[in-house]
C-alpha cells in the first residue's frame, strides 16, 4: 500500500475508536462501520450526479474481500439493514482502505 493508503487506514482506524461501529446486515452477513447518520435528506455530488441521501457508512474494505465483485457493482441498488431499518445503498465509493456506502431509507 502507498503512504495515503496508510494514512487513510490509520485515519478509519482512529475514527472507529472515536465514533464507534454500527453493525450492518448485506446479503445474509453481518459486517461493521461507522454510521453517519442524517436528519434529513442531503444531495450529495458523485462524478456530476446529486444523489440524495440519509446517511453514510464507511467500512473497512477488507472485511468485503469474500464478495464477488467490485463494491461499486456488489452495492449499488442493494438493501442494507441497520437496526432493522432497510436502506438502499445509492452512492459507493471505494479506495484500497475503506467503502463508503450512501444510504436512502426505503419506504
Amino acid at each position: 500500500m502507498s503512504q495515503l493508503d496508510d494514512l487513510i487506514a490509520e485515519g478509519l482506524a482512529i475514527s472507529e475508536e472515536m465514533m464507534g461501529t454500527t453493525d450492518f446486515i448485506f446479503g445474509g452477513q453481518t459486517y461493521k462501520g461507522i454510521l453517519n447518520e442524517y436528519a434529513e435528506e442531503q444531495q450529495v455530488e458523485m462524478d456530476g450526479i446529486l444523489v440524495s441521501c440519509n446517511a453514510t457508512l464507511v467500512c473497512r474494505r477488507p472485511q468485503f474481500s469474500a464478495l464477488v465483485g467490485p463494491p461499486q457493482k456488489v452495492f449499488r441498488g442493494k438493501t442494507i439493514t441497520i437496526d432493522g431499518l432497510s436502506y438502499s445503498a445509492a452512492r459507493v465509493s471505494v479506495d484500497r482502505t475503506s467503502v463508503s456506502l450512501g444510504l436512502i431509507i426505503q419506504r
